[in-house]
């Protein structure tokens, strides 16, 4: 997207959008925000209670949930790089879900949250709850390792061999099957897993009604049944591998796989009930309620709905599904195209819904696309001989008349209310002008390939291309004339802001600004290993941006640095992106890949902005590194990419599972296809080492099994490794908070306190805050031997910060996020709620706790006492200032050098622990150590490394624990809720006592 309106337009429409989505309130529909969402990712999982209560699970961490009436999305406490493979719920309130890289996670009380389990990184793939029992529930992996839980995850058995193991379902405690690889087959008898009647060819699939009624399907449409006596193998109708089975009883039920959906009955056998004329991917998942309602899931977001015949729910717009987008160019929040290969054009009408429009005749490669209103724009491409294409837009895509040209990769239109004047350039330096009617050949400086166009004014625009060639227009020489580069590298496209200030970008993620006059090169924290950035926006006014690019990489611009952001949702190469307001638009790329950004503001635009907790601007982009990989050389050879197949190998484990190892990328992830305009293939890429988002779960009586501790140096005297890049092996269970009060605080009989004003120093805080009986919690003057500590002060009477998702009666930690909410210490998200069971990061935490104590804010006069967060970072003075009282030494070692920093660093993104954010807040009050009576925890015996400052917060009344004996969680991640709780419990309760 390249359009330049003139500036008046610009403040006009985006101040008409601001007020269209404010005028929206509460009725808008409620995103997970602070992440890039992939809206068609693959299904892998499906499992139901009753036609109204079915959940579903897939790659990028998705998880959705159907209500009887419409499928939605639920927040997934894993990132994107995470592929959910199986889902089993033991009733409506609790459930289990399982995938790549050992992820395990817990459903309890409507929240999803991960917790141990002893399989380490091995993939997990099939999850079984034997007859609704909560703590006889079963998995199999990858290695062949069966797990069980009973109230702990153990290894129950390996195996005898090493084969994958896809499928295992427990029909009670005293019969249950596991399946696998190379026809692999056990049975269980309420005691041991044996050998049961192995085969040849892989199983995927296993489902039995009764212990004489057992079903598995595998490769090449086999289909075994097992009477009670003996094992009966048949290929129905087709020799395509069949991924899931489900009976709904011994008469009737489904099978899934390759473009099939089987249906069974005992009068007619297994019938192919795929619909006529359609023609799709893979199938991975089936469940049934009745016999007249199934729901069947698969790739790219394909949902069929069975009512006596088989009816597309939903699929991905574009049409072969892995077709590679190329470019997006949203005109509003609710209005935009996204162009691909093979002719393909999307267009997005809102509520995250792409339709397809007609392709054009001869299914041209579309490369870029520029959108001037919801009735006007242009795309350009190249046929299949390599003729460059336009297509014109005034309500419906036609081809413009251009000038014979080569392949053209970049257009761009500015827009008065009297002129209209776009540029489109391509291969060999072609560039064609458009006055309003026509497009006409342009003298070109250059022979080298121009990738992207971006216009300026009506008298002036640059051009970018291979070699790092850079070519201005200007009104004054009526001609392009060639400009100064700083680089040789690949440029693949620009943006410019004004006439003095813009932004290039490229191969090698090059990264050039032109100010003052030229182009300078600019530095990437976290982009090392990105071989390729493709697309790029700046926003209006320049204050923020995004770039994105190979392996997923999505790049982020807060108005002075750029940095990587993680978590993304993927491996899929990102070609384009564009945003309508800049806390909402689009990415797309390689597979059909769709991403949809909602979330906080990036600081420097003109957009109202707020934050999750604690912020008016972005989250802080991710610390994330990778491997570099050599740039690759454009070679400009044009035509249409290659469609990857999606089919597996005979051999092959199940499509919906991952391939083992630290990325766990799903073996059905298409193939990157080479950019758009050029032919170079990326380098591999890393993923980044960012730490998933899970919350911890608000209810459970579980008591957890052992954790592993993590190796923190945060603290001193504890251990010496530094923490694990990931927190999946480090999560326990996810019993009920252990900072949850046993009844919801009143707050009626608390008197005023006029003692303290709120504080002055944070942007946008009340400046007169209204009487209110209704006040926060009072400040009790600390009594304890410690170390003398200034009091801290509270808050005023009540500031009338509510948010309508915690309130007294629906959340019981309502005083404490109403508490820091009037001390100006947090705020909510764009769509005005809190969503208090997110998780919250170190960054965030550093924010809350300085403005929660209203602390002069610390910047050091030269340097940063952590390398990743300098004086360009929004966190900086917030985490200077806790450094500076010793509140926090960071990381150090491999945390801080796996992801491209010196030691220490802070990893200000990383979610923090219970754990961690205890000893922060001990250590803000500056509380004497009281281990006395200890370990009054469970799961935090004496040798545990935080245990000193877990044992003083629970003698001041901070933390209590839940549970015969108590359990505290410590390295659970602690939700938005309970973190303002212990905050405020920090500065309101220095109390000795339980």
């Amino acid at each position: 997207m390249n359009k330049r309106l003139a500036p008046i337009l610009v403040t006009a429409a985006f101040l008409l959008l601001v007020a269209s989505l404010a005028a929206a309130g509460a009725g808008a529909r409620v995103l997970d925000t602070n992440r890039w969402r992939n809206v068609y990712p693959n299904y892998n999982g499906i499992a139901g209670l009753s036609a109204t209560d079915i959940w579903a699970v897939g790659d990028n961490g998705v998880i959705q949930h159907y209500n009887g009436t419409n499928w939605s999305d639920v927040v997934s406490p894993v990132d994107g790089n995470i592929s959910l493979a199986s889902v089993a719920m033991v009733n409506a309130n609790e459930g289990w879900a399982v995938g790549s890289n050992g992820t395990t996670i817990h459903y309890v009380g409507g929240v999803w949250s991960l917790v141990a389990n002893p399989a380490g990184t091995i993939n997990i793939t099939s999850v079984s709850v034997a007859a609704g029992n909560p703590n006889d529930v079963w998995a199999v992996t990858y290695g062949g390792m069966i797990l069980h839980y009973n109230g702990t995850w153990s290894v129950f058995t390996t195996t005898p061999t090493q084969n994958n193991l896809f499928a295992i379902y427990m029909l009670d405690a005293s019969h249950g099957w596991a399946v696998g690889q190379q026809g692999d087959a056990y049975k269980y008898n309420g005691s041991t897993w044996t050998a049961d009647n192995p085969t040849s060819y892989n199983i995927y699939s296993v489902y039995a009604t009764a212990a004489n009624d057992v079903w598995e399907a595998g490769m090449s449409g086999h289909i075994r049944h097992y009477n009670g006596t003996t094992w009966t193998d048949s290929q129905p109708v087709n020799t395509f591998d069949l991924q899931n089975i489900y009976m709904l009883n011994s008469g009737e039920g489904w099978a899934v796989g390759t473009a099939k959906l089987l249906h069974y009955t005992t009068a007619n056998g297994w019938q192919d009930t795929f619909p006529n004329g359609l023609s799709f991917n893979q199938m991975n998942a089936v469940y049934a309620s009745a016999s007249n309602n199934a729901w069947a899931l698969g790739q790219y977001s394909t949902r069929f709905h069975w009512t006596g015949s088989w009816a597309l729910d939903r699929v991905t717009p574009v049409g072969p599904a892995t077709v590679p987008m190329r470019a997006v160019s949203m005109d509003s929040q609710n209005d935009g195209w996204a162009v691909g290969d093979f002719g393909n054009l999307d267009h997005y009408a809102g509520n995250e819904n792409w339709v397809a429009a007609p392709t054009p005749t001869g299914g041209p490669n579309l490369y870029d696309v520029d959108m001037v209103s919801s009735n006007s724009g242009f795309t350009v491409g190249v046929d299949t001989s390599s003729n460059g294409v336009l297509l014109q837009y005034n309500g419906s895509w036609g081809f413009a008349s251009i000038p014979t040209s080569p392949q053209l990769d970049g257009v761009s239109v500015y827009v008065t209310n009297s002129l209209t004047l776009g540029w489109a350039v391509g291969f060999t330096g072609k560039i064609l002008r458009y006055n309003g009617a026509t497009w006409t050949n342009q003298s070109s400086p250059t022979s080298a390939q121009l990738n992207s166009v971006s216009i300026i004014t009506s008298t002036e625009a640059w051009a970018v291309g291979n070699g790092g060639v850079i070519v201005h227009y200007t009104s004054g020489s009526n001609s392009w004339v060639s400009f100064a580069s700083p680089t040789t590298q690949n440029l693949n496209a620009v943006r410019m802001d004004s006439a003095t200030d813009g932004w290039a970008v490229g191969d090698g993620h090059t990264i050039l600004h032109y100010s003052g006059g030229s182009w300078t090169v600019v530095s990437c924290s976290g982009c090392t290993g990105v071989s390729t950035l493709y697309g790029l926006y700046i926003a209006p006014g320049g204050g923020s941006g995004w770039a994105s690019g190979s392996g997923g990489a999505l790049i982020q611009f807060d108005g002075t640095t750029w940095s990587r952001f993680s978590p993304v949702p993927g491996q899929y190469e990102l070609y384009g992106v564009s945003l309508a307001l800049n806390y909402d638009g689009w990415a797309v790329g390689n597979g059909g890949t769709f991403l949809h950004w909602f979330g906080p503001p990036i600081v420097g635009t003109p957009t109202p902005t707020s934050s999750p907790i604690n912020t008016n601007t972005s989250t802080p982009t991710s610390t994330g590194t990778s491997t570099p990989t050599a740039t690759s050389t454009h070679t400009n050879t044009p035509g249409p990419t290659s469609t990857p197949t999606n089919t597996p190998t005979p051999t092959s484990p199940p499509t919906h599972t991952n391939t083992p190892g630290p990325t766990s990328t799903p073996t059905n992830t298409p193939t990157p296809t080479s950019p758009p305009t050029h032919t170079n293939t990326p380098g591999p890429t890393s993923t980044p080492t960012n730490t998933p988002t899970p919350t911890s779960s608000p209810t459970n009586t579980n008591t957890p099994g052992p954790t592993n501790t993590p190796t923190n140096t945060e603290t001193p005297g504890g251990p010496t490794d530094t923490p694990t890049a990931t927190l999946t092996a480090t999560l326990t269970n996810t019993p009920p908070p252990s900072d949850t009060p046993t009844s919801t605080p009143t707050l009626t009989s608390t008197p005023t306190l006029t003692n303290t004003p709120a504080p002055t120093n944070t942007p946008g805080g009340p400046t007169n805050t209204p009487t209110n009986t209704n006040t926060p919690l009072p400040l009790i003057t600390p009594t304890n031997t410690g170390t003398p500590f200034p009091s801290p002060t509270a808050t005023a009477t009540d500031c009338g910060i509510q948010f309508s998702d915690v309130t007294p009666s629906n959340n019981i930690f309502y005083p404490y996020v109403h508490w820091l909410a009037c001390a100006n210490a947090i705020s909510g998200f764009p769509d005005g709620l809190f969503h208090p069971s997110a998780s919250a990061t170190r960054g965030q935490f550093a924010k809350i706790i300085v403005s929660a104590y209203n602390w002069a804010r610390i910047t050091p006069a030269s340097g940063s006492t952590f390398s990743d967060v300098t004086s360009g970072s929004m966190w900086f003075v917030y985490v200077e200032t806790i450094a500076s009282r010793n509140i926090t030494h960071g990381y150090a070692g491999s945390d801080c050098t796996a992801r491209g920093f010196t030691a220490p660093c802070y990893l200000p993104n990383r979610n923090i622990l219970r754990s961690e954010l205890v000893r922060m807040v001990v250590k803000a009050r500056n509380w004497a150590i009281d281990t006395s009576g200890g370990p009054h925890f469970s799961d935090v015996p004496s040798t545990y490394w935080a245990y000193i400052y877990i044992e003083t917060a629970y003698h001041h009344g901070v933390i209590t624990g839940n549970g015969t004996p108590p359990a505290f969680r410590p390295n659970d991640i602690i939700r938005r809720d309970e973190l303002c709780k212990i905050v405020v419990l920090g500065i309101t309760n220095p109390v000795i006592g339980p």
